[in-house]
């Protein structure tokens, strides 16, 4: 929280604005649509303006509050200027509260900037054969899965499933995963506990969901 205040002094009131989240994605899914902020006044005086500011990373002012309330939620949408009722672009944005007094004071508090964030994860992932035998005589002891596009996020998770869909073994990442100079990695046929999985039939299961809430999934299966 970064706050500032027009002058000192005993009597000065105070703002302070919390955000609930550092992202969002308001793209209709209903995780994560909105952003909220929470102001918090003290003040002895009598509040004669209240405004409340979303900016972009210009300073551009998108979007303005004036009721003071106890939570103020933004969808991203635009109100000012030829963009009104569109969603704002993909990007940086902070809050601002400013608020002034009867008794002639003007303060402010400004948020960290916070990430507005429509895009999906996204990832490609191919295996070169649908069976493998991990009996060690060096002819597809492993099954790899190749990435071939992969976004940069803050958790990966591949998960091998059994034919009941029970969980066999977990694989995660950040980033883009790298294995021996390759981006991908490989399953060589044991569970979570390194004993050998039963023959049979699996499927792997690669998700990831980002900091705004947007998921994805992808299901290689047989």
């Amino acid at each position: 929280i970064r706050s500032a205040q027009s002058r000192q002094g005993a009597s000065q009131p105070a703002v302070m604005l919390t955000m609930q989240d550092t992202a969002f994605s308001p793209n209709g899914d209903r995780v994560k649509d909105a952003i909220s902020f929470k102001p918090v006044l003290k003040s002895g005086s009598e509040i004669t303006d209240f405004t409340f500011e979303v900016k972009d990373s210009t300073g551009k002012v998108k979007a303005t509050q004036k009721a003071n309330k106890p939570v103020l939620t933004w969808d991203g949408k635009s109100d000012n200027g030829d963009d009104i009722g569109v969603i704002c672009a993909d990007g940086l944005y902070t809050a601002t509260l400013t608020i002034k007094t009867r008794s002639g004071d003007t303060v402010s508090a400004s948020t960290q900037p916070f990430t507005l964030d429509t895009k999906a994860p996204a990832l490609v992932a191919e295996i070169p054969w649908t069976s493998f035998s991990p009996d060690g005589d060096g002819v597809q002891d492993v099954i790899p899965v190749s990435i071939k596009e992969c976004t940069n996020e803050p958790l990966w998770t591949a998960t091998v499933k059994n034919a009941k869909g029970a969980s066999v073994k977990k694989f995660s990442w950040n980033g883009f995963v790298q294995t021996a100079g390759k981006a991908g990695f490989e399953w060589n046929g044991a569970d979570e506990s390194g004993n050998k999985a039963a023959d049979g039939t699996y499927s792997l299961v690669i998700e990831s969901q980002d900091d705004a809430g947007n998921s994805f999934s992808t299901d290689i299966k047989g």
